[in-house]
């Protein structure tokens, strides 16, 4: 594993955790860092065919990318979990998530995914199309007003959508492999990533035929719009 690769494993919050648990600052925890990679390299090459050696100890868990966005996740099933409590929906609670998993969406339609194909030759990933049929049919979901029913069926779906990016096998895995070495610039653009306006609710039946439409293109059509 190279030296640029290595660093790319580490993100800002992970290099400073290290540095605070030494008693240094960034630079200082950087330069720690990089003065270990040879003896890290070395050490890997010589254990790269044992099953527990180094090799797996340093790929072992999520990387940055994979967890910025489950992070992410996170905090959107938060909002969302307050938004709902008691059974009564909280507007204001409603839209911040509304707003926070729209933009969740244009981080990976807008930036991961390019990245991807582009690492690719210019191939997506295999999930690519399904990850964008669930985005299309998510906010097919998020065009109504929310009902106690709608919130429980975007649950449904967003546990389905989340299960392709998480984990070891998951999209956000792969794109911690395939973008290593730009790891650290991609967060940041993820993190300037600007707030996403919403749009007034709408209701009715072509809203609602939407939405079933949206769903079964993607699959999911176990999941059924409600009348709220």
């Amino acid at each position: 594993m190279s030296r640029v690769r290595l660093l790319a494993l580490l993100d800002e919050r992970a290099v400073d955790d290290i540095g605070q648990s030494l008693g240094l600052d960034r630079g200082q925890t950087l330069t720690a860092i990089q003065g270990l990679m040879p003896a890290l390299a070395g050490a890997m090459a010589t254990n790269a065919a044992k099953p527990g050696g180094l090799e797996s100890l340093m790929t072992d868990g999520p990387g940055p990318i994979a967890r910025f966005m489950a992070d992410d996740h996170r905090r959107l099933e938060s909002l969302l979990d307050r938004a709902a409590a008691g059974g009564r929906i909280e507007p204001a609670l409603y839209e911040e998530f509304r707003a926070g998993l729209l933009r969740h969406i244009g981080l990976e339609e807008k930036i991961l995914l390019p990245a991807v194909s582009r690492a690719r030759g210019g191939l997506p990933l295999p999930l690519a199309r399904q990850l964008r049929l669930d985005h299309g049919a998510i906010a097919a979901m998020l065009v109504p007003a929310p009902t106690p029913i709608g919130i429980e069926r975007l649950r449904a779906l967003l546990a389905l959508h989340d299960a392709l990016e998480e984990g070891s096998a998951g999209v956000y895995a792969d794109c911690d492999q395939l973008l290593a070495a730009e790891a650290a610039s991609l967060i940041r653009q993820l993190r300037d990533y600007p707030a996403v306006r919403t749009a007034k609710h709408h209701e009715g039946p072509v809203v609602e035929r939407h939405i079933a439409q949206a769903l079964a293109l993607a699959g999911r059509e176990q999941i059924l719009p409600g009348p709220g």
